[in-house]
């Protein structure tokens, strides 16, 4: 089980291996908040900078690591969390999917590493959420390393296969080349083999609702369930081929609404113990169950199944999911000898089933219901270039179709900028010719994140959120440097970012991170720190990622008449490193 303490315990599953850097990395989520997402560029570099709070060590982390993460999420379910201007560069890595039938509910990593020529990957599968959410969950971490004869393709066919699919399920179009990359990492997926413990027998992966597929049949003398959601259909499936008893550890809610015909001598139901919710590090609870497991005893051998998965029929038959099959002694991984771990974690839940679904709650589904479906359009805006700017923002095709189910139950829609709390609307134009107008921007408060939001008559006081990416159009370039320039209040704070982007790239000690000894110089206006002039000669040698980037908010900075960010007597030596860098690129193109 996985005791969750924020994010921190999950972000940790990403940190690259001692030496090594990032390549790509793939998550996929059903609910997403923008903030849980700004920490993964964080867990990259975090041998390096910690403080996922300081905006300038956010923006060094994304900057490094943006193009090579992609994040998928169901459309409708994406929100918030708490403000940061910091999340417009979250804007590329971020894809709102959705299925033909069911939901997107697969909850997995995939990642590659390199050190020089040497390659490792590895597969996170979870029950968790890309979100700041502390329940309890379970979590596989496998790491592989890439086969010398090919010889896995069969056993990692099914990630293949939800990485290809992957783009086919966006709302926006991937550009050319983000698609190319996604699909040339499933490739060399296809020849990982993953390292197991010694006493796991078997390994396998299974991915339900993309392409063909057929949900794995669950068979044997007993089982244990772990799913916060249930229903009465897929318990029967399951329990149709378990021989003896069946524990099932669910939530009160969930059990208290199965037919009282599931109830019988073979089934054992229990709750999640509120009273053994621990406390984090940070005095926040951790509570509520959230895990996905399904345990078979088959004899001496046992067949567990890990992942996204609830006990529904729709989680098995119509959504997308995604699980992690293990086969493995009895003894040690077991029903008896899970259920002795789980402990006081679950209590003995008596009740008769056959409880209604309140009503308020089933207004609640409703809304969600509404919000995913505005979420499934493609809503694109054009960016109007003026002082101040405008943004037009409009449905291709479907607004009609997709209000209409809303209204009919009382819903009403509100739409918004991201990013100007004051833009409220209540209609939202069809084509560009009758686009919504959301002017009075300033360069930071142009986005390409909508947000729609929702209220029910039977909810009173009670609004639902949900972030649409939109495509945009007509762009202006250095809007994104705008955003950090607002945090660079002086030189320390310009001197701190260019040692993060130095250190990213492996060009300065981390011991320099805070601008401390010869960076500090430099913060305090001094033009002979040594040290700042060894990184950057050293990230000429390498043509560092991270002099690009510097280049790109200099030239903002420069522009910004009331900017006092860039240090006194830093010009003259950036103009000769950026003139070298520019030389050394045009030689290494004419080599090529």
């Amino acid at each position: 089980m996985l005791e969750p303490q924020q994010r921190a315990t999950f972000t940790e599953q990403l940190q690259p291996p001692t030496g090594f850097r990032l390549v790509q990395a793939i998550g996929t989520t059903f609910t997403l908040d923008l903030i849980s997402a700004l920490a993964v560029p964080l867990s990259f570099s975090a041998s390096r900078l910690h403080d996922a709070d300081d905006p300038v060590s956010t923006f060094a982390a994304i900057s490094q690591a943006a193009d090579a993460i992609d994040i998928f999420a169901q459309a409708g379910e994406i929100t918030l969390g708490k403000h940061s201007d910091l999340v417009t560069y979250l804007e590329e890595p971020i894809h709102a999917v959705a299925t033909p039938g069911g939901i997107f509910h697969p909850k997995v990593w995939m990642l590659e590493f390199a050190r020089g020529g040497e390659h490792r990957f590895r597969l996170i599968s979870s029950s968790r959420n890309l979100t700041g959410d502390r329940s309890w969950d379970i979590v596989v971490r496998l790491d592989g390393n890439p086969s010398l004869d090919g010889g896995s393709q069969e056993q990692n066919e099914p990630i293949q296969r939800l990485v290809r699919g992957l783009p086919e399920l966006c709302i926006q179009p991937l550009d050319v080349a983000r698609k190319q990359r996604i699909l040339d990492f499933a490739e060399r997926l296809g020849s990982v083999e993953w390292e197991t413990s010694d006493d796991i027998r078997e390994l396998a992966f299974h991915t339900l609702g993309i392409g063909e597929a057929t949900p794995p049949k669950v068979s044997g003398n007993r089982a244990l369930v772990i799913s916060p959601f249930v229903t009465d259909d897929r318990m029967r499936e399951l329990r149709a081929s378990i021989r003896g008893e069946t524990h099932l550890l669910s939530r009160g809610t969930s059990l208290d609404r199965l037919a009282p015909e599931c109830f019988d001598e073979q089934l054992h139901v229990y709750d999640f113990d509120q009273a053994a919710n621990l406390e984090a590090e940070d005095d926040h609870q951790l509570t509520g169950l959230h895990a996905k497991a399904i345990i078979v005893d088959q004899s001496r051998r046992s067949r567990i199944w890990l992942g996204s998965a609830n006990a529904t029929r729709a989680a098995w038959h119509d959504n997308v999911e995604f699980m992690v099959e293990f086969a493995a002694s009895t003894p040690s991984y077991g029903v008896a000898t899970t259920m002795a771990a789980l402990g006081e974690l679950k209590v003995l839940y008596d009740t008769a089933g056959g409880e209604a679904e309140p009503a308020d709650e089933a207004a609640r589904y409703a809304v969600d219901t509404a919000l995913r479906r505005l979420a499934t359009l493609a809503v694109i805006s054009r960016v109007v270039a003026g002082a101040p700017h405008t943004q037009l923002v409009w449905v291709g095709e479907g607004l009609e179709d997709a209000l209409r189910p809303a209204r009919a139950n009382g819903i009403e829609i509100e739409w918004r900028l991201l990013t100007d709390l004051g833009s409220t609307t209540t209609r939202l134009g069809e084509h560009e010719a009758d686009a919504t107008r959301f002017e009075g921007l300033d360069l930071t408060e142009i986005t390409a994140f909508l947000v729609a939001s929702a209220t029910h008559p039977l909810l009173p006081g009670e609004q639902q959120s949900t972030i649409i990416p939109m495509r945009l159009l007509d762009d202006i370039a250095d809007r994104k440097e705008a955003t950090i320039a607002r945090h660079l209040a002086d030189p320390a704070a310009f001197i701190r970012l260019l040692t993060m982007l130095l250190q990213l790239s492996g060009l300065a000690a981390a011991t320099d991170a805070a601008g401390s000894g010869a960076w500090r110089e430099f913060g305090g206006g001094t033009a002979s720190s040594t040290g700042l002039f060894e990184a950057l000669v050293r990230a000429l040698a390498r043509g560092a990622q991270g002099l690009d980037d510097a280049q790109r908010i200099i030239n903002f900075l420069r522009r910004e008449p009331e900017s006092t960010a860039l240090p006194v007597g830093f010009e003259p030596l950036w103009n000769a490193v950026w003139d070298a860098h520019q030389q050394l690129r045009g030689r290494a193109s004419d080599d090529e």
